[in-house]
């Protein structure tokens, strides 16, 4: 449920939600929401625990949903992680079915996508018309925001903890720090 939930103490015990409404499929044993909500343009973007994206008014109107299920997926368990940016017109949608994917804001509707070798759980960042994003496999990533094509690739010291989700890289200055 998309909400009001206090995560900081200075906002204090009397704050009350607005409103709230179902984004989707819950956190479960297999299943976790990694995908911190953004927002633009006056809309708000989530992703549920089973890879559905959604737009919703300031007011929780359901503006469009997208399943981004892969076609002919069987394993709908694999979904678990992925993470959201916004830039460009555009929602990035990193996902554990290895993909990174562009939507329209306004109809969430494929700009691009693109597959990948690793699951890409961590939520990407976007910097002007350049979108950053590390894989499972320890692999950084830098594609060119409007079409998805590659600008480079660096490879890390693989980890043994495979984590579901993770930080988005930061941009300080002329460098882009990778988590």
């Amino acid at each position: 449920r998309l909400g009001l939930r206090p995560a900081h103490p200075a906002l204090g015990a009397g704050t009350t939600p607005v409103w709230s409404v179902s984004i989707g499929q819950g956190e479960g044993r297999r299943n976790r929401i990694t995908a911190e909500p953004v927002s633009a343009g006056g809309l708000i973007y989530t992703m549920d625990s089973r890879a559905r994206v959604s737009a919703f008014s300031l007011s929780g109107d359901l503006v469009w949903s997208r399943d981004l299920t892969p076609p002919g997926t069987r394993n709908v368990d694999a979904a678990s992680g992925g993470g959201l940016a916004v830039g460009n017109g555009m929602l990035y949608v990193t996902s554990a079915f290895a993909t990174v994917q562009a939507l329209d804001l306004r109809t969430g509707e494929t700009v691009w996508s693109r597959n990948f070798d690793a699951l890409v759980t961590a939520a990407p960042m976007v910097d002007g018309n350049r979108l950053f994003f590390t894989a499972s496999d320890s692999t950084a990533w830098s594609l060119d925001a409007m079409t998805g094509r590659t600008d480079w690739q660096v490879s890390g010291a693989p980890s043994p903890a495979q984590m579901v989700g993770g930080a988005a890289p930061k941009v300080a200055g002329n460098l882009v720090l990778f988590p």
